[in-house]
């Protein structure tokens, strides 16, 4: 099968072997089909996204994001694309890292996260139902909280994507159970 190049990713700066199994990926996405503006766009995501975890380069969702300039509706579709094909999903200890960059409250303890989410995720099926982005967030709102960190819910909840009262369901949950 012969793969194009595709031309949104000429003038990014990634790694040569990336850019060609990206376009590998996406010419299979398409299955031959055209597709135009933000539908495109979704699948150059989800193959972009394939292609760096193919060749075991770290990125967050964000990253991608920002390289494509694309809105948080390209990046959800885009990741589903991503699940959908190699079967690895996206939880909500893959977006942590990117929250607390953007939430810039310091550093955490990525284990005592990793911890919480596990604890939780075996005794409420709320974990399993929501989307990752919101766990996430409710996650380090719970971790800020018992660390003693004030926090502006509104501040919070645009920063990390979710609604406050997404949030603070999930973080009511979180309460019962850990």
């Amino acid at each position: 099968m012969n793969f194009k190049e595709i031309p949104e990713l000429n003038s990014k700066s990634i790694p040569r072997n990336v850019k060609i199994k990206t376009s590998e990926f996406f010419t299979y996405i398409c299955n031959g089909r055209t597709y135009r503006k933000s539908q495109r766009q979704t699948r150059i995501y989800g193959a972009l996204y394939e292609a760096f975890d193919y060749y075991n380069i770290q990125v967050t969702p964000l990253y991608i994001q920002e390289l494509l300039g694309c809105p948080d509706s390209v990046r959800n579709t885009g990741l589903g694309i991503y699940t959908s094909r190699t079967g690895k999903e996206i939880t909500a200890l893959n977006l942590i890292q990117e929250m607390v960059d953007k939430l810039n409250y310091g550093e955490i303890d990525i284990d005592t996260i990793e911890t919480l989410y596990n604890i939780a995720y075996s005794r409420t099926k709320l974990i399993d139902r929501s989307e990752p982005k919101s766990v996430a967030a409710a996650l380090l709102y719970y971790y800020y909280i018992k660390a003693g960190i004030d926090i502006n819910k509104k501040h919070f909840s645009k920063t990390t994507g979710p609604s406050i009262n997404t949030i603070s369901s999930i973080y009511t949950e979180l309460i019962s159970v850990l």
